[in-house]
């Protein structure tokens, strides 16, 4: 026998018998969102029931019932006395989705009981100072959807093994080592070093930057002091003797100075400082420089006197050049007594060696006069020719 009860919206009864002896009931409740009902077109037969919950609130669904399940219709042995209720709840539902610093990625509305889907921007945490951090899913597991929800963002932390490289200055590399962060580094090692050239030597003095606590790849570079080399530059005068030495930096100049190296004079030639031989150039290893000197025939004065000591004739002549004194011959005025006839100079003109007085010396003729005696009648008697102051003397027999 049957026996049904119906009490809506809130409780669903049933009363009933199995081979008319023993009673069995259900009662179902729900909430205001909704009701139950025993399905009429069911039978109890093999002692079960057939219910439903059916919802009537707007924009709300059947959500489960109160042993958790989502069976809907059910069907239920009926053993005993059974009670049941139907919830219902928001036909969709908000689910949140949040990185790990409740910064908001990704906001979705969800049907009950629908697994959600994250569908916003791959989550990504900013690199912080050693580690990094790989997205490894959402806190807690996804699930199906039973209410309003939030997830967050999980990360796996990967601490970070950085490159610190030393190089030497001229780039060439010497070797690395991997560092976590904060890890103090110290070069190990003999200290680099910089082959020599001509123009300086090298002392290393540490790396550049400064070494410090790893905070990233870092690239260390040798520091080395540039020491500028330094050579002797000679200076030599003309005869290979020794003036002076300087110490002269590597692409320096070389400067004498003054007062300029001098050759002393000699009778032939006057000396003036011309050059250093080679040419001065900038300083490139150890030098030698000699001195070099224009020479400067000298000139002499020669001057020409006459007999009695007046000047003739002043010229100059160079070293080792016979003195020709240009002009008229020398002459002396002739008296009554005699004449003059220029006969050279004394002494001999020769080659110039110095400052030289050469004097006329003239050869001194007598002069002679004709001496004639005459007869008293005009005629030639006798004549000669006598020098100037002879006494005549008639050499005939006196007429």
């Amino acid at each position: 026998m049957k026996n049904y009860k119906n009490l809506y919206p809130a409780i669903a009864n049933r009363l009933y018998t199995l081979d008319g002896s023993d009673w069995r009931s259900i009662t179902v409740e729900s909430d205001s969102a909704g009701y139950v009902e025993f399905l009429r077109d069911y039978s109890c037969d093999n002692d079960t029931v057939i219910y439903q919950a059916v919802c009537t609130a707007p924009d709300s669904v059947f959500t489960h019932w109160e042993d958790g399940s989502t069976d809907n219709p059910r069907i239920r042995l009926v053993t005993n006395f059974l009670t049941d209720k139907a919830y219902f709840g928001p036909a969709n539902l908000a689910v949140s989705f949040y990185d790990i610093d409740s910064v908001l990625l990704w906001e979705d509305s969800v049907p009950y009981n629908s697994m959600p889907v994250y569908q916003g921007p791959e989550p990504v945490q900013p690199q912080q100072p050693g580690c990094s951090f790989i997205f490894r899913g959402w806190q807690p597991q996804l699930q199906p959807a039973t209410s309003d929800f939030s997830y967050f963002a999980a990360y796996d932390t990967v601490y970070i093994q950085y490159t610190v490289s030393f190089y030497n200055a001229d780039g060439r590399f010497i070797y690395d080592v991997n560092a976590f962060y904060g890890d103090t580094i110290s070069f190990q090692g003999p200290d680099p070093q910089l082959p020599a050239t001509d123009s300086c030597h090298y002392l290393f003095y540490g790396w550049s930057p400064a070494l410090q606590p790893v905070t990233g790849d870092v690239v260390y570079t040798a520091v080395f002091d540039t020491v500028v080399n330094r050579y002797p530059v000679s200076f030599y005068d003309f005869d290979g003797s020794l003036i002076r030495t300087d110490s002269l930096p590597y692409g320096q100049y070389p400067e004498f100075g003054s007062p300029l190296p001098s050759r002393p004079a000699t009778p032939e030639y006057t000396y003036l400082f011309q050059s250093w031989v080679p040419a001065l150039a900038p300083v490139t290893s150890e030098a030698s420089y000699q001195a070099s000197y224009a020479a400067s025939l000298n000139s002499y004065t020669v001057l020409f006197l006459d007999a009695d000591g007046s000047p003739l004739r002043s010229v100059d002549c160079f070293y080792g050049e016979l003195p020709v004194f240009e002009g008229l011959q020398p002459a002396h005025p002739a008296s009554d007594s005699c004449r003059y006839i220029f006969r050279g100079w004394s002494p001999d003109l020769q080659s110039v060696t110095e400052d030289a007085v050469y004097t006329a010396v003239f050869d001194t003729i007598v002069n002679r006069y004709p001496v004639a005696f005459y007869h008293f009648d005009g005629s030639l008697l006798f004549c000669d020719s006598l020098p100037y102051g002879q006494m005549p003397a008639f050499a005939d027999s006196v007429p």
